[in-house]
């Protein structure tokens, strides 16, 4: 290569030394043709029209043009006769038909003298997309980039494909490019791939792209690149037919003819076959817009057919004048389906030399004329300098380059110059070979573009090996992503049934797996798993028929997730779109459960939920209770709304709550316990010192009454007064005392009111959840306040009360249902969230003790979020509409919330209503109640005990003892009494006189104590009474004893008989009994 370099170089210079400005030395100007070996039959036949175009042109002009035809030698010794044929001519054009190589000297020289250059190569250069221009002035008879994306556009139209994604590496992308190729309809994805871009980056971008589910890829790579990027996309199985791949090759080279044999070319079979197909085949024309393929009317779809394997004409390796039907080219193991776009090289014969030749003059005269015409040019006539004007140049080089263009694009009548593009399809080499075989492939043409608006073509083998598009087909549907996250009633989550069926809602997946990439991985291999489900379903069937073995065609998965059934009014109004849109979709669970805020992390913001899924292209679209927000509406859209909601409070009021026995003690610290009765009996003992030891106390030596204020009367009496009591007590008489008790009445007072506000706050606190009126209450900062993560109730929060916000991050929940189920376990007093979903777990409560607390303290609505620009918007809120006015959201919407036991739509149960107390409640005090009577039954015992054993002994006791003295009667009067003057009785007398009252039937002389007086001062008075009748009775009875011893002694016998008939029964009583009665008849004092 340096050698022949070093000679083109040499060769230059010495043209250039011999080189002469054109002048008027010689009159005549030339149009050279420069032609390599091959091509000498076709250049033989145009001497004579090359002749006939010079001498029209020399008219026009007045200048003669001629012809200068050069055959470029084989060797370098040859080209002295090509320099000498140059040598003092001006040379206004040049034409050469010459690949690259051999062409490129009289490039050079011809772009030296500043004359256009039309170059014909015969073939298609290496890395045309990448190829420069030799110069200003050079034309390249073939197909351009701009020719490229003119024929790529052509084909998707008439496909249909007008949404697609272009994955180009060293594109230049130009303004006019870019409008060639995103010009309406088309709207394309552009996808910018370094040459040397690492697998996990391509990865990363499809992964990107096998988010829209279905598509047309359209890759512009060499074949290395096309194969790591092949292997990327077989790992996210976008190769199985649901996207179809378009390949353009910036490598490919095919090689043009370069004999000169009429056998060779007119008889060629590959020319035969494609002429043949030429002749039958017709502009394309889809069957509908969801249809890319032809149906031949002539043949079935069936994937043998002759022109897959023609057996006639068994096909060379590629000739270079035209690719075969099937053409075996050197490329690496790519998928079965893919489609390649190649352009095929100018075919070089007398047509196109003719063609050429009279393009080329037919633009110089008319340019030439024009620009003569012009009243500011010189004298054209007779003079051959004004071919070497820069402004005719200029002139001349764009009206030529626009012509060719013409020519080029099919504008023309002139097919030898039309630009002619392959589509080809890899398909298997063999008949029986499997699309996912590794065996050999082959290259077939599959359809031809011609210029920028012909495109025909034939049967195609799709990508999985399909004659049948799987992603455009007639009937096929889109699929999308779906996101949603639980929130009852919009959202619920169930099993499946025992086949795996979901008999309410629809399948929803739940990943164990984050990341976007490998969500992407997750569903493509889903629908990889689903279709061999159905293969080996159609075996199982086969097996059953055939007696079959099954072989081993599912594989398990190697991601992990979950199948469940999502139902709710969610998912019949996803249900309901799907259908009449007629779309399918992937429907998961997003994995944090929330619905979407903004987050720092890695010092940038970040969406998460929902809307992070949305953001980021995971998802398409989202089917849950999210509400709109401005925030939100930055980064995503929404449809119409499809449900009105708001925010509201929500608490759990325990009706049978678990108080505590010693609830009566919980106003007052233990410590307040203790002091008030510390207080209690010190001031007891200063009261009873006090009236003992005062002058004019109730004590025994003061005005000896008949009471006395004992320590037992003090300890009564403050007790009394503590507690309320209504008893009748003995009220002290001396001055000190009665100051005391009624500071103590005053300190009584304080205590009992205390105690009464504070355990009424205790049952109230217990019982009762105290009304909220919004946001701002400051009563809700003393509460355990929550909210669900990145929600609208926390957005509003965190909106409009900062400081309840940053109360309630303490508590904060994840999701509604969390935190309901705190509020029932009293982990939380109030949850707010929105108020639709609080109405459902209010109304399905078992028990119905969740209430809501006030008015909703904001107006929210719920809609269908989707990612930005996504195409089914306003389809979806069309639909959304519908179902608005027709009254399908009600029903929904009765479905779902109607007859739910706890719910009352008219009013809510009033949060501050006062309920009745229970046992529970009080259960403390009749324990406390309990405790006093068993307490009162030992203290009884004891009584008796000290009645039966110690009190004997103490009345035993000398009279200087002090048992005996008056002191004792200051803790107790009666115990004095029973020492010193009351006769002891019997412990059952009291008994006895139980058992004769209820005998005589005073039974209300039990309860009422003035009627039991008045018996007892009845019988008082009847007892003295008898008393002085049995007195004047035992007189006369002395009396009569008297008289009758007076009568004995004068008649004995006679006197005694009748003292016997005349005795009282008065005198049978005792002397000892006789006492006993007076006593109890006399007064007590």
């Amino acid at each position: 290569m340096q050698l022949i370099f070093l000679a083109w170089v040499l060769f230059i210079r010495q043209v250039l030394s011999h080189y002469s400005p054109p002048g008027d030395l010689h009159r005549g100007v030339y149009v050279a043709l420069v032609y390599t070996n091959g091509y000498e039959a076709a250049v033989t036949k145009l001497n004579r029209t090359l002749s006939t175009m010079a001498t029209e042109l020399s008219a026009a002009t007045n200048t003669l043009v001629s012809p200068l035809v050069i055959p470029l030698p084989s060797s370098f010794t040859g080209f002295n006769d090509v320099h000498s044929a140059w040598l003092n001519k001006t040379v206004i054009a040049t034409v050469v038909l010459a690949p690259d190589s051999p062409g490129l000297l009289p490039a050079l020289a011809s772009l030296n003298q500043r004359a256009p250059l039309f170059w014909a190569t015969g073939q298609v250069v290496k890395g045309y997309l990448e190829r420069e221009p030799l110069g200003a002035f050079e034309i390249r008879l073939e197909a351009g980039l701009h020719d490229v994306f003119q024929a790529l556009r052509s084909l998707l139209i008439v496909t249909h494909w007008h949404s697609f994604t272009l994955i180009h590496t060293t594109l230049p992308f130009t303004s006019s490019l870019l409008h060639v190729i995103s010009k309406p309809p088309l709207s394309p994805q552009i996808f910018p791939l370094r040459p040397n871009a690492s697998p996990y980056a391509i990865f990363r971008m499809l992964s990107e792209i096998s988010r829209a589910t279905k598509g047309v890829v359209l890759l512009m790579s060499d074949g290395k690149v096309t194969k790591k990027v092949m292997d990327e996309a077989k790992r996210l199985h976008m190769v199985d037919g649901d996207f179809v791949w378009l390949w353009i090759d910036t490598s490919a080279a095919v090689t043009a003819n370069q004999t000169s044999s009429k056998q060779n070319i007119d008889n060629d079979p590959v020319e035969i076959i494609t002429e043949n197909r030429e002749k039958r085949s017709k502009p394309f024309r889809p069957l509908d817009s969801n249809n890319t393929f032809v149906r031949n009317k002539r043949r079935r779809f069936v994937f043998f057919h002759d022109d897959f394997y023609n057996k006639r004409h068994p096909l060379p390796f590629p000739t270079p004048s035209r690719p075969p039907h099937h053409v075996n080219y050197s490329v690496p193991p790519l998928p079965v389906g893919l489609l390649a776009i190649k352009a095929l090289p100018m075919k070089i014969d007398k047509h196109f030399l003719r063609s050429t030749m009279r393009m080329l003059f037919e633009v110089t005269r008319n340019t030439y004329t024009r620009y003569c015409s012009r009243p500011s040019s010189p004298s054209c006539y007779h003079s051959s300098s004004v071919f070497s004007e820069t402004n005719l140049t200029h002139l001349f080089f764009r009206e030529m380059k626009n012509v060719v263009h013409e020519a080029l694009s099919g504008r023309k009548n002139d097919s030898s110059l039309v630009a002619r593009f392959q589509i080809l399809n890899l398909v298997p080499s063999s008949p029986l070979q499997s699309s996912n075989s590794t065996e050999s492939r082959s290259w077939r043409a599959v359809g031809e573009i011609i210029g920028h608006s012909d495109v025909r073509l034939e049967t195609i083998v799709w990508p999985g090996g399909e004659l049948v598009p799987a992603s455009t087909t007639k009937g096929a549907r889109s699929i999308f992503r779906v996101v949603t996250a639980i929130a009852p009633p919009f959202v619920m989550e169930g099993e499946l049934d025992e086949d795996g069926q979901c008999l309410r809602g629809l399948e929803c997946h739940r990943l164990l797996t984050s990341g976007k990439d490998n969500l992407t991985l997750v569903f493509n291999e889903m629908e990889k798993i689903e279709e061999d489900e159905e293969e080996v379903d159609k075996l199982t069937r086969a097996r059953e028929i055939w007696s079959f073995g099954r072989s081993n065609v599912f594989q398990h998965s190697r991601y992990r997730y979950r199948t469940n059934c999502c139902y709710g009014l969610s998912m019949d109004l996803l249900e309901n779109i799907a259908q009449e849109l007629e779309f399918d979709f992937h429907l998961y669970i997003v994995a944090d459960g929330l619905y979407g805020t903004k987050v720092r992390e890695n010092q940038k913001d970040k969406w998460n939920g929902v809307v992070g899924d949305l953001v980021t292209g995971t998802a398409h679209m989202s089917f849950a209770a999210l509400s709109v927000s401005s925030t939100r509406s930055q980064v995503i859209d929404y449809t119409v709304p499809y449900f009105y909601s708001g925010v509201s409070f929500l608490a759990a009021p325990k009706h049978t709550y678990d108080i505590p026995l010693l609830a009566f003690l919980l106003p007052f610290s233990f410590e307040l316990w203790i002091a008030i009765f510390t207080s209690l009996h010190v001031t007891a003992v200063a009261v009873a010192i006090y009236e003992w030891l005062s002058p004019f106390g109730l004590n025994p030596w003061g005005r000896q009454r008949s009471k006395n204020f004992t320590m037992a009367s003090a300890l009564w009496a403050m007790w009394g007064l503590l507690c309320g009591h209504l008893v009748q007590y003995k009220a002290p008489k001396s001055w000190p005392n009665k100051f005391l008790i009624n500071v103590w009445g005053g300190f009584s007072v304080i205590f009992v009111a205390s105690y009464t506000a504070n355990i009424a706050a205790l049952i109230a606190g217990l019982f009762f959840v105290s009304g909220v009126g919004d946001q701002n209450d400051r009563s809700l900062l003393s509460q355990r306040v929550a909210t669900a993560k990145a929600s609208a109730a926390e957005y509003y929060i965190h909106r409009t009360n900062q400081m309840l916000w940053e109360h309630m991050q303490r508590f904060s929940v994840k999701t509604v249902g969390e935190g309901v189920q705190q509020l029932k376990n009293g982990s939380l007093d109030i949850l707010i969230a929105d108020t639709p979903i609080l109405d459902y777990y209010r109304a399905t409560d078992h028990g119905c003790k969740l209430q809501k607390i006030g008015e909703s303290i904001n107006e929210d609505t719920y809609a269908v979020g989707l990612t930005k620009g996504f195409p089914l918007k306003d389809s979806i809120s069309a639909v959304i509409s519908k179902y608005s006015n027709n009254g399908y959201m009600d029903i929904l919407q009765e479905k779902w919330y109607g007859g739910l036991p706890c719910f009352k739509l008219d009013t809510d149960m009033d949060m501050a209503q006062p309920k009745p107390l229970g046992i529970a409640a009080v259960a403390g005090v009749f324990l406390l109640l309990g405790v006093g009577v068993v307490a009162g039954c030992m203290i009884l015992c004891m009584e008796h005990l000290f009645y039966r054993y110690t009190l004997p002994l103490l009345r035993h006791k000398p009279k200087g003892t002090i048992w005996r003295s008056r002191n004792v009667m200051f803790f107790s009067q009666k115990l004095y009494r029973f020492i010193n003057c009351v006769e002891l009785v019997s412990p059952h007398h009291a008994a006895r006189e139980l058992v004769h009252t209820l005998r005589q039937g005073q039974i209300t002389s039990l309860f009422q104590k003035n009627v039991k007086a008045e018996h007892e001062t009845t019988r008082r008075r009847k007892s003295k009474a008898q008393f002085f009748e049995m007195i004047q009775e035992i007189r006369r009875a002395q009396q009569q004893e008297k008289q009758e011893s007076n009568a004995i002694k004068s008649s004995p016998t006679k006197h005694r008989k009748h003292h016997n008939r005349s005795k009282s029964p008065q005198v049978l009583l005792s002397p000892p009994e006789l006492i006993k009665q007076q006593r109890r008849l006399s007064p007590s004092k």
